[in-house]
């Protein structure tokens, strides 16, 4: 969907962490968004696993180790002898998919594994529910929402995370989940819906930058532009886009599809005044990958990062309403 200047009204948001960027890197928008073979003896599980997908349900031994591989390490006295590789098998198998960007998180209030992401087709979206199903047993219900991104989006975080920047991350130590960092949220707007934006500044003071890639090949930018040139920001400022006070107003119109907010943070300016509002996706992130790059190089006290929001358009009614 392409953006359309109007007036708009207010959303939602997530805060990042910032990471030094290494030298000689070139990833994070400002806001905050991986088989083997078992034994098949059944086991009964118990209160002190924390579960709570039923006390006396019974488990094959795969579905108790995948449970095992989950907890902390105090709430479980010993992991089974598959405990360990469960875990990392579904990192490792998650990590496989092309162009794709999945995270499975155990919840031991439903007893579940929870898939989030994207893969970039249909097919693979039932292959990866298939693959988890098997690696941790049919015990433990697989669910989640795994939604389709095809190229090119698909395409543009590959190359953003090439960039060598860290994403924002909640969750980097929490040992209930596992894979790649993906979406910090997934928004549905309608045929006229107002895009808005509100968001928080990384840990440190930043320039931030806002593009929304299109399924067509085409980046807007949001922040900055022609229009709104102050994009710096205090050390976890708080601020928002859409809503008259800062950046364009848009609302979202055809042609719809799934299109990504990306967020930049960056200590140093990737360039001075405005690109145009709107530029070819391509040579955009061309650019953008040298800058990054020539920054990480040439200043030794550089610091970025990004994350991105999916935002599925599409005509009115479209989405039950929630």
């Amino acid at each position: 969907a392409r953006p359309v200047a109007v007036p708009a009204v207010a959303a939602a948001s997530r805060r990042p962490q910032s990471v030094p960027v290494a030298a000689g890197a070139a990833d994070r928008v400002a806001g905050r968004l991986r088989p083997a073979a078992f034994a098949n003896a059944a086991v009964t599980a118990s209160a002190a696993l924390a579960w709570t997908g039923g006390a006396d349900a019974v488990l094959d031994e795969r579905s108790l180790s995948a449970i095992q591989s989950f907890m902390r390490p105090g709430d479980v006295a010993a992991s089974g002898a598959y405990a360990g590789s469960v875990r990392d098998g579904i990192g490792d198998a998650l990590a496989k998919f092309p162009c794709s960007r999945m995270q499975a998180a155990f919840r031991p209030e439903t007893g579940g594994l929870e898939i989030r992401g994207h893969v970039p087709d249909e097919g693979l979206r039932v292959e990866v529910v298939s693959m988890l199903t098997e690696t941790v047993g049919g015990s433990i219900p697989v669910g989640g929402s795994l939604i389709v991104l095809p190229e090119p989006q698909c395409g543009v975080l590959g190359r953003v995370e090439a960039m060598g920047l860290p994403q924002s991350s909640d969750q980097t130590d929490d040992p209930l989940v596992v894979g790649r960092e993906a979406q910090v949220a997934t928004r549905r707007l309608e045929d006229g819906s107002p895009l808005v934006l509100a968001l928080q500044a990384p840990d440190f003071d930043a320039h931030v930058y806002i593009d929304y890639f299109d399924g067509g090949g085409k980046v807007y930018h949001l922040l900055p532009n022609e229009s709104a040139t102050d994009n710096v920001f205090a050390a976890d400022a708080p601020f928002s886009i859409g809503d008259g006070k800062l950046g364009i107003t848009a609302t979202i119109a055809p042609p719809f599809g799934q299109d990504l907010a990306v967020v930049f943070g960056s200590s140093h300016p990737l360039y001075e005044g405005a690109r145009p509002l709107d530029e070819d996706a391509d040579d955009y992130l061309a650019w953008l990958y040298a800058r990054i790059a020539e920054l990480a190089r040439t200043e030794p006290g550089f610091r970025g990062e990004w994350v991105y929001q999916l935002v599925i358009t599409g005509p009115r009614g479209a989405f039950a309403p929630g």
